[in-house]
């Protein structure tokens, strides 16, 4: 699970190009 949301999250900021924002999230996902 974790492994998918990585690569979903990885390809999302790049396609953003907020990769500060991506690990902002993937932070968030962890506390939780």
């Amino acid at each position: 699970m974790a492994l998918d949301f990585s690569s979903v999250a990885l390809e999302s900021t790049e396609a953003k190009g907020g990769y500060g924002i991506g690990l902002q999230i993937g932070q968030q996902f962890n506390s939780r």
